[in-house]
């Protein structure tokens, strides 16, 4: 029970670092307003926001009302009584993409645009599959395309600096 606290705790945490992610490749790519102090501030702000709102909405009271259940043979624990849209992801998700589009206008890079896109249509798209596996197929892709992107821009930083 434990370690399935702690993802929830993970969760509340590392997901809405993906902001100061998003505003690291914003200064990669050259565009100009990143470079602005204020951007750094409402980066930050938006990431201890949503770490705190998470927190306080969810994350507390999700570790209080675990509960066990089996799927599909295997045991885990799941927050009891919890629904609606995540909001913190789709602010987040939001973010990405528009930092993607930055990207994708200014080096004609799609990868970024495309593992976000599809973590969006991916979540509202309903396919015959039992599992809950897909989320974390897209949520892979899109941390791929993050890692792939970061790489990219470094390298056309070094290149520039040549």
């Amino acid at each position: 029970m434990v370690l399935s606290s702690l993802r929830f705790w993970l969760h509340a945490f590392a997901t809405p670092t993906l902001i100061l992610v998003g505003y690291h490749i914003l200064r990669s790519s050259g565009a100009k307003f990143a470079n602005r102090s204020i951007t750094n501030v409402v980066a930050w702000l938006i990431t201890v926001g949503l770490v705190i709102y998470q927190i306080v909405g969810f994350t507390l009271s999700e570790v209080q009302n675990l509960k066990v259940i089996e799927e599909y043979g295997v045991l885990r624990y799941m927050a009891e009584g919890h629904g609606g849209p995540p909001m913190m992801v789709i602010i987040v998700g939001l973010v990405l993409l528009f930092v993607s589009l930055i990207v994708l206008f200014k080096h004609k890079w799609v990868w970024l645009f495309v593992g976000t896109a599809l973590l969006f249509v991916g979540q509202l798209i309903s396919l015959p599959v039992e599992t809950g596996t897909l989320t974390n197929v897209y949520e892979l892709i899109l941390i791929l395309s993050i890692w792939r992107t970061t790489t990219f821009l470094k390298n056309s930083t070094d290149r520039r600096r040549r």
